[in-house]
Parts: C-alpha cells; structure tokens; sequence
C-alpha cells in the first residue's frame, strides 16, 4: 500500500520542512506564544451526514481555526488557505490516499502548532497577527473539485475486497464556506485573503472567484497561489506530461466540470473543444479567466514541476544555489545534466515570457530563480526576485493593497519578475533536490 503511494510521490505536492519560529525567553512568555499560535480543530460533521460531503474515505472534512493575535478595532480580516498534498491519478491511488491523511480526517489531531508542526505556510500565518487564519485541511484528492454523487468501488489489490471511496471535493468546499460563514463570522469579514500551496493553490485558482460570490459585496478579496503557475509542456522524455495523463484522467473521473473556472469551462465548450476543459486544472490557464485579481507566487525551477511537469529525475537533475547565489538546474555531475538544465532554462524562460505577455494585467506576480516548491514557509520567506526584491516585502505590499481598498479587477498589479540572470538570495539553504 506504501509501495503505491510513493510510486505517485512525483505527483504529490512537497511537504516542507519548516523552521520553529522563535518564542519567549520567559516560561510565561513561551507557554503565552504556543497558546496563540495554537490552531483548533472544527470537524463539519453535520454537513457529512446532511450533505455528505466527505473525505475520499467517507470521513468528515475540517479546517484548524486560529483567532487574531491581537486585537483590531472596527475591523475582521480572514486567511482560508488550502494545504497542499498532490492528486490521486486513479481510483486505486485514490483508494491508497483514502487510508492517509491526505484522504481521511481520521487521524486529525484536535491542535496543531502554528509555528511549525508540519503545517505550510507559517512565515505568512506570522506575518499577520490581526487575522483569523483558517487552514483548510485536504482529503479529497481532486482540489476540492471532485462532484461524484454515487460512491465509487474499487478493489483493494492488497486485501482483494471491494473498498468504497468517494469524489466530493465540491461538497466539502460548500460545507467549508458554509460554516465559516455562518459560524465563524466570514459574512461579516472586511477583508479575505484566499490561498493555498501546491494543490492547495490550484484550489485557489479554481474557486476564487465562487467564493466571491459567497461574500458581501463590501468585502475586499483577493488571492495568494503559491507555486501552481505550471505549464502544458511536454516532458523531457515524453511528449505528454504525467501531470496531465492524470488531469485527462481525473476530469472526467471526479466530474470535476461543474466544479472549475465557469468562464474557463465556456473558453473550450464555445470553440466546440469542451474535452479540452481538462486544461483549466493548470494553474497557467485558468488564472487568465480568473476575476478577483491573485498574486501569483512561483520559483521558475519549481522543484515539484521538476518531476511532474518536465520529467526530470532527481537522481540526473538536482537544482542548487551556489554560495554567491548562482542557481543551477541541474547542479549535479550525472551523464546528460547539462542537456536537463539546458531544458529545464528553456522551460523557465517560456514560464517567464507567459507571465508577461499574457497574464491579465490585475493578477500580481512574485517570480523567483529560487528553486523550491511552496514559498510560504520561513526558509524562502525572504527569497529575491531580483537584486532588492524579496517575497516578505511583495506579500506585505500586495496585503496593503487589499485592506486600503486598492485591488480590484481593473487594476494592473504589481509584479516582481526574476530575470534570467539574477541571482537567489534570502533562502534558508543552498542547496536542495
């Protein structure tokens, strides 16, 4: 059952390493700093029996819920941030993913520790003390897309029993929004920050602009899509990525057509090409049909992109940052490294030349020659995209644009764009596969 589940690892969105965030010298102080930083667990267990939005395993969804830090008058601000954690590429990987936590909210601890603890993106969750962060955990498999009303049976190939899993990514996000609406007090919120890493940041992608509809009108919104920019290109070896075999798969499998980018969807049904719609789940594609304006976060040698875009294997193609920040693709001395970093520039050139020449000029962009997957966290919070530009100092800017009211569709965003020869600083560490 492991064995299937790492042989889909290239498909799974990085989990992070994450650095302690610094506490309290004084006993007082520290137990003070893990009280706040504490996330609790919100289990939708109503909307499992009511609605049966469930996790692929049958299991209820949920979400950690960390209040504001400090208090702020006049005033309610939200991050939804969905956790990232890849796709299942068939209903016997689905059937695997069902048995972890990324399928089941079986083993769901009732806290989670917000200055670390395995949890993404706690350099952001940091930066913003005056929010409600909610943690939108992942146990549907299909970026909370999936839209399957009948339960699916497979065959468990280790017991030979037929198993049950569900696709009710749809659902789940429903009852999420549901709840934090009417529970939570998302309805009144001034201000909503949408995110998510990986696929988490797909999620993002996908339904933003539904949430949108979810709100007041009042409401300031806008997006953060850390490292889903990926591209319909061709493998190295292969000329269909294996991303896509499992889109094309996943699409109609999760019937996820409901489920996505309305004005996406309509892009291929009006061009008499509505089997193409598949191509909405890149994260490059359906952003230019996105409303509510997001800034995009991506490393051009995105590492999970790497693999599952481009085909490169780790053990031929392993991406470093020498000490004077110099980034090499292909930093190792394998047989055939230099044609993978040769192929793997060109992919981050064209990466580049799309943000630029067709990226709706509302959406924002931090793009960085830092290579990683998932940039939220303390080791490339302080990643440049170019000599004097830094990812903390981007999100900060992008932030204070959302509360002064200053984003909004017809806005041209700001963008930080590596240019091919600048160098990585501000990471954590120099080198990585």
């Amino acid at each position: 059952m492991w064995r299937s589940l790492l042989l889909i690892a290239f498909l799974l969105g990085a989990l992070l390493p994450l650095l302690h965030v610094a506490s309290s010298t004084s006993s007082a102080g520290d137990e003070a700093t893990r009280h706040q930083t504490t996330f609790e667990l919100v289990l939708l267990t109503d909307a499992a029996t009511t609605k049966g939005a469930v996790c692929l395993d049958g299991s209820p969804g949920g979400y950690y819920l960390r209040r504001p830090l400090v208090a702020t008058a006049n005033s309610s601000k939200f991050l939804v941030f969905h956790e990232g954690g890849g796709w299942c590429g068939s209903d016997a990987n689905c059937l695997d993913r069902s048995l972890t936590p990324l399928g089941s909210s079986l083993g769901y601890e009732p806290t989670i520790s917000g200055d670390g603890g395995g949890i993404e993106a706690v350099a952001l969750y940091a930066s913003l003390r005056d929010y409600t962060i909610v943690y939108a955990k992942y146990c549907d498999g299909t970026s909370w897309s999936g839209n399957v009303g009948e339960p699916i049976r497979v065959r468990n190939e280790t017991s030979g029993r037929n198993e049950t899993i569900f696709y009710r990514g749809r659902r789940l996000l429903d009852a999420l929004m549901d709840d934090l609406l009417q529970n939570q007090g998302l309805d009144e919120a001034d201000v909503v920050l949408y995110g998510g890493c990986s696929a988490g940041s797909l999620t993002t992608y996908l339904h933003i602009d539904y949430l949108r509809t979810k709100l007041s009108p009042s409401t300031k919104l806008a997006g953060l899509g850390d490292s889903m920019y990926a591209l319909p290109y061709k493998g190295y070896k292969s000329p269909v990525n294996h991303f896509q075999q499992m889109l094309q798969w996943g699409y109609t499998a999760w019937n996820s057509s409901a489920s996505i980018n309305d004005r996406c969807r309509e892009h291929y049904a009006q061009r008499m090409r509505p089997q193409d719609a598949f191509l909405c789940l890149y994260g490059s594609i359906v952003v230019n049909f996105v409303r509510v304006p997001m800034l995009i976060v991506n490393s051009k040698f995105d590492t999970w992109q790497q693999k599952a875009i481009l085909g490169l294997d780790g053990d031929y193609c392993s991406p470093k940052v020498d000490m004077d920040g110099t980034v090499i693709p292909c930093g190792n001395d394998s047989p055939g490294a230099q044609a993978r970093d040769r192929y793997w520039k060109i992919y981050a050139s064209v990466m580049q030349r799309t943000v630029e020449e067709l990226l709706p000029p509302r959406h924002g962009v931090f793009l960085t020659n830092c290579p990683w997957h998932c940039l939220f966290g303390w080791m490339n919070w302080y990643d440049s995209a170019g000599s004097d530009q830094q990812l903390n100092v981007a999100t900060a800017h992008w932030i204070a644009l959302l509360e002064s009211g200053r984003i909004h569709e017809n806005m041209t965003a700001p963008r930080w764009i590596a240019k091919e020869q600048d160098k990585c600083f501000g990471q954590k560490m120099g080198a990585h596969a």
